[in-house]
């Protein structure tokens, strides 16, 4: 009986402090759920900034609210990284994406955020390997493969872009919405005087990157400045992991201009690079050819038709190949060989030409039957069979809606 009164009165404590935990416990929740509506409120009128009220900086703020609270939220990380980037903070934008971790949800968007900021920033070597990444992990990504496409067009490996998205096609043949972007990819070529600018700012700010040093060496080059195109083919045979289609060209270059042992310094380097990798057909056409011409202009006639039979076996489609060749048969005294080829040459550089101003009109949004068909056309003239008849289906289904 003396143990009843001590124990009735833990017993009570007990009690109460059960319910005081359960209480409180229900109110945090409370609390919580509270916290987590205003959070998903507060993004919500963030995004409206972004998108409608273009007020950066006001998204910035709300955005950095949530993370006070919720330091690990995703969505709010890629909403501070989007304010960052709109006002042109591009590291802390990158900063903030690179948080997001790619187990999360939000990776996609995150990664997307952060390439976008380091092309803008000019950085385009890591771009170009988180996009590669992005895409290994999320294969139907189609904006991150779209802005992979741009990075390889400004950086003047048009090849590559095409690549990209014809895979993307064959993935899924029966979406024809997106031919149209291979037939922009197949015929785009940046030359002009504001790309050359914008790669020489990108390559003063981030010197010494591969992909920038050669695409604005080849820039020099087409538009004739001499002194400046050597000068940033010979920094790139210096650099690590050049792209070897860049060193093709640098070895091109030097040909034409005399070099021939630079010439053949960057073709070393050239197949050094490629090691056991497996290289895209155009990529090794492109240094047959630049050892053609290596070959040629050392006057060993024979060595130069076989690598060129070897190039035009790897890449048909391409018209120059076909002119050098007719250059080199002429010489071995093979005529009917020559016209050949310069018969050869004429028909696909006048489709490649036709290809170009057709793209212009698709570009434009005249994507007509009659557009369609032409593509084909000169698709088939090209040796394309695969896209010639999947433009002729395209010009089908239009044609069919008109009905």
């Amino acid at each position: 009986m003396t143990d009843s009164k001590p124990t009735s009165r833990t017993r009570r404590t007990v009690t109460r402090t059960i319910l005081f935990l359960a209480v409180g416990s229900l109110i945090g929740f409370g609390v919580y759920g509270y916290l987590v509506r205003r959070n998903v409120r507060i993004l919500k009128k963030a995004d409206r900034y972004l998108t409608i009220g273009e007020n950066p900086g006001a998204a910035e703020e709300l955005a950095r609210q949530v993370l006070f609270l919720e330091p690990e939220n995703h969505e709010a990380i890629v909403v501070l990284g989007t304010a960052l980037n709109q006002q042109k903070k591009f590291d802390e934008a990158i900063n903030a994406f690179q948080r997001v971790p790619r187990s999360s949800e939000s990776y996609p968007e995150a990664g997307y955020g952060a390439a976008a900021c380091l092309m803008f920033d000019g950085r385009y070597v890591e771009a170009e390997s988180l996009l590669t990444t992005l895409l290994e992990l999320h294969s139907s990504f189609d904006s991150a493969r779209e802005l992979l496409r741009t990075l390889y067009i400004r950086t003047y490996r048009v090849r590559e872009a095409l690549e990209l998205v014809s895979k993307r096609y064959r993935q899924i043949p029966d979406d024809l919405t997106y031919l149209p972007l291979v037939l922009k990819t197949a015929t785009e070529f940046p030359s002009g005087l504001g790309i050359e600018n914008e790669l020489a700012t990108y390559n003063r700010r981030f010197p010494r990157q591969p992909a920038i040093v050669g695409a604005l060496a080849r820039a020099y080059w087409l538009k004739g400045k001499t002194e400046e195109a050597d000068g940033h083919f010979r920094e790139l045979v210096q650099l690590a992991n050049p792209v070897p289609v860049n060193l093709a060209w640098a070895a091109q270059f030097w040909v034409e201009t005399g070099d021939l042992a630079r010439a053949e310094t960057a073709l070393d380097r050239a197949e050094a690079s490629l090691g056991n990798a497996v290289v895209p057909p155009y990529q090794m056409s492109a240094i047959r050819s630049s050892q053609a011409a290596l070959a040629y202009a050392k006057h060993d006639y024979e060595q130069t038709q076989e690598l060129l039979d070897e190039a035009i076996a790897l890449c048909p489609d391409e018209p120059s190949y076909y002119s050098k060749r007719a250059v080199v048969r002429r010489r071995l005294g093979d005529q009917p060989g020559a016209r050949e080829d310069n018969a050869t040459g004429m028909r696909l550089g006048a489709s490649v030409e036709e290809l170009r101003r057709l793209a212009s009109r698709v570009n434009n949004g005249d994507v007509s039957p009659e557009v369609c068909e032409n593509v084909s056309k000169q698709l088939a003239e090209l040796g394309d069979r695969e896209f010639s008849t999947a433009w002729r289906r395209l010009a089908v289904v239009l044609a069919g809606r008109r009905l």
